[in-house]
Protein backbone atom coordinates (compact mmCIF):
# COMPACT_ATOMS: atom_id res chain seq x y z
CA UNK A 1 0.00 0.00 0.00
CA UNK A 2 1.47 3.34 -1.08
CA UNK A 3 1.52 6.14 1.48
CA UNK A 4 -0.46 9.26 0.48
CA UNK A 5 1.73 12.34 0.79
CA UNK A 6 0.66 15.95 1.11
CA UNK A 7 2.47 19.25 1.54
CA UNK A 8 1.76 22.80 2.66
CA UNK A 9 0.32 24.77 -0.25
CA UNK A 10 -1.05 21.74 -2.06
CA UNK A 11 -3.95 22.64 -4.33
CA UNK A 12 -7.37 21.07 -4.50
CA UNK A 13 -7.26 18.04 -6.82
CA UNK A 14 -3.44 18.09 -6.98
CA UNK A 15 -1.76 14.73 -6.46
CA UNK A 16 1.89 14.08 -5.78
CA UNK A 17 3.52 12.02 -8.51
CA UNK A 18 6.87 11.66 -6.75
CA UNK A 19 9.23 13.31 -4.27
CA UNK A 20 12.93 13.82 -5.00
CA UNK A 21 15.64 14.12 -2.35
CA UNK A 22 19.30 14.90 -2.90
CA UNK A 23 22.02 12.31 -3.10
CA UNK A 24 23.83 11.45 0.14
CA UNK A 25 27.05 11.88 -1.84
CA UNK A 26 26.62 15.65 -1.56
CA UNK A 27 27.53 15.31 2.13
CA UNK A 28 30.96 13.88 1.26
CA UNK A 29 32.81 17.26 0.97
CA UNK A 30 31.57 18.22 4.45
CA UNK A 31 32.87 14.95 5.89
CA UNK A 32 36.24 15.67 4.26
CA UNK A 33 36.24 19.16 5.87
CA UNK A 34 35.31 17.61 9.22
CA UNK A 35 38.13 15.07 8.97
CA UNK A 36 40.62 17.74 7.92
CA UNK A 37 39.70 20.02 10.82
CA UNK A 38 39.91 17.22 13.39
CA UNK A 39 43.25 16.04 11.97
CA UNK A 40 44.53 19.64 12.01
CA UNK A 41 43.47 19.97 15.64
CA UNK A 42 45.20 16.76 16.66
CA UNK A 43 48.40 17.61 14.81
CA UNK A 44 48.54 21.20 16.08
CA UNK A 45 47.93 20.21 19.68
CA UNK A 46 50.50 17.42 19.65
CA UNK A 47 53.12 19.92 18.45
CA UNK A 48 52.25 22.48 21.15
CA UNK A 49 52.05 22.51 24.93
CA UNK A 50 50.13 19.57 26.40
CA UNK A 51 47.81 21.62 28.65
CA UNK A 52 46.13 23.24 25.58
CA UNK A 53 45.47 19.91 23.88
CA UNK A 54 41.89 19.34 25.03
CA UNK A 55 40.89 23.00 24.70
CA UNK A 56 42.11 23.32 21.10
CA UNK A 57 40.81 19.89 20.14
CA UNK A 58 37.42 20.70 21.72
CA UNK A 59 37.07 24.01 19.86
CA UNK A 60 38.07 22.45 16.55
CA UNK A 61 35.67 19.55 17.12
CA UNK A 62 32.80 22.01 17.79
CA UNK A 63 33.58 23.96 14.60
CA UNK A 64 33.88 20.74 12.58
CA UNK A 65 30.59 19.48 14.02
CA UNK A 66 28.89 22.75 13.02
CA UNK A 67 30.09 22.20 9.44
CA UNK A 68 28.59 18.70 9.42
CA UNK A 69 25.35 19.87 11.06
CA UNK A 70 24.80 22.62 8.47
CA UNK A 71 25.44 20.25 5.56
CA UNK A 72 23.14 17.58 7.00
CA UNK A 73 20.39 20.11 7.80
CA UNK A 74 20.47 21.48 4.24
CA UNK A 75 20.48 17.94 2.85
CA UNK A 76 17.44 16.89 4.91
CA UNK A 77 15.43 20.06 4.21
CA UNK A 78 16.02 20.21 0.44
CA UNK A 79 13.16 18.53 -1.42
CA UNK A 80 11.54 18.63 -4.83
CA UNK A 81 7.89 17.68 -5.23
CA UNK A 82 6.51 16.82 -8.66
CA UNK A 83 2.73 16.81 -8.81
CA UNK A 84 0.27 16.29 -11.63
CA UNK A 85 0.12 20.11 -12.03
CA UNK A 86 3.52 21.60 -11.13
CA UNK A 87 7.07 21.23 -9.86
CA UNK A 88 7.93 22.71 -6.45
CA UNK A 89 11.63 22.88 -5.51
CA UNK A 90 12.55 23.73 -1.91
CA UNK A 91 16.31 24.34 -1.67
CA UNK A 92 17.75 24.92 1.80
CA UNK A 93 20.96 26.92 1.23
CA UNK A 94 21.92 27.61 4.83
CA UNK A 95 20.46 27.55 8.31
CA UNK A 96 18.35 30.64 7.59
CA UNK A 97 18.14 30.66 3.78
CA UNK A 98 15.57 28.71 1.81
CA UNK A 99 14.70 29.17 -1.86
CA UNK A 100 11.31 27.91 -3.05
CA UNK A 101 10.78 27.77 -6.80
CA UNK A 102 7.77 26.41 -8.62
CA UNK A 103 6.49 26.11 -12.15
CA UNK A 104 3.37 24.74 -13.75
CA UNK A 105 4.07 21.62 -15.83
CA UNK A 106 2.80 23.17 -19.10
CA UNK A 107 5.26 26.07 -18.61
CA UNK A 108 8.29 23.77 -18.63
CA UNK A 109 9.77 23.95 -22.10
CA UNK A 110 13.08 22.10 -21.69
CA UNK A 111 14.52 19.53 -19.29
CA UNK A 112 18.32 19.24 -19.12
CA UNK A 113 20.47 16.75 -17.22
CA UNK A 114 24.02 17.70 -16.23
CA UNK A 115 26.71 15.42 -14.84
CA UNK A 116 30.01 17.22 -14.20
CA UNK A 117 33.22 15.42 -13.38
CA UNK A 118 34.31 11.90 -12.67
CA UNK A 119 32.72 11.78 -9.21
CA UNK A 120 29.26 12.44 -10.66
CA UNK A 121 29.79 9.72 -13.25
CA UNK A 122 31.00 7.19 -10.67
CA UNK A 123 28.17 7.94 -8.23
CA UNK A 124 25.51 8.51 -10.95
CA UNK A 125 24.59 11.91 -9.54
CA UNK A 126 23.96 15.23 -11.22
CA UNK A 127 21.59 18.15 -11.73
CA UNK A 128 18.31 18.45 -13.58
CA UNK A 129 17.55 21.90 -14.97
CA UNK A 130 13.99 22.83 -15.93
CA UNK A 131 13.72 25.82 -18.28
CA UNK A 132 10.38 27.57 -18.10
CA UNK A 133 8.37 29.97 -20.24
CA UNK A 134 8.93 32.76 -17.71
CA UNK A 135 9.80 36.05 -19.38
CA UNK A 136 13.04 36.37 -17.42
CA UNK A 137 14.37 33.02 -18.66
CA UNK A 138 13.34 31.24 -15.48
CA UNK A 139 14.95 27.96 -14.49
CA UNK A 140 14.48 25.45 -11.71
CA UNK A 141 17.64 23.57 -10.77
CA UNK A 142 17.30 20.30 -8.88
CA UNK A 143 20.82 19.78 -7.59
CA UNK A 144 22.88 16.70 -6.82
CA UNK A 145 20.33 13.92 -7.14
CA UNK A 146 20.78 10.23 -7.83
CA UNK A 147 19.88 9.08 -11.35
CA UNK A 148 19.23 12.52 -12.86
CA UNK A 149 18.35 11.07 -16.27
CA UNK A 150 15.62 8.90 -14.69
CA UNK A 151 14.14 12.01 -13.09
CA UNK A 152 14.27 13.83 -16.43
CA UNK A 153 12.29 11.01 -18.03
CA UNK A 154 9.75 10.86 -15.18
CA UNK A 155 9.09 14.60 -15.44
CA UNK A 156 8.69 14.28 -19.21
CA UNK A 157 6.14 11.48 -18.69
CA UNK A 158 4.13 13.48 -16.11
CA UNK A 159 4.26 16.54 -18.34
CA UNK A 160 2.80 14.70 -21.34
CA UNK A 161 -0.99 14.78 -21.50
CA UNK A 162 -2.63 11.38 -21.08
Amino acid sequence: MQKAYSFSGQRQGESIEFIVKGSPWQLFPSFIQFSFLVALGIISTTLSEWHYFWLVLGVIFIVASAVIFKAFYCFIQTTTVITNQRVVNVAQKGLWTVIITESELPNIKEITTIKKGIVNYLTNTGDVILSTNAGDGGVITIQQILNPYDLQQKIAQVKQPS
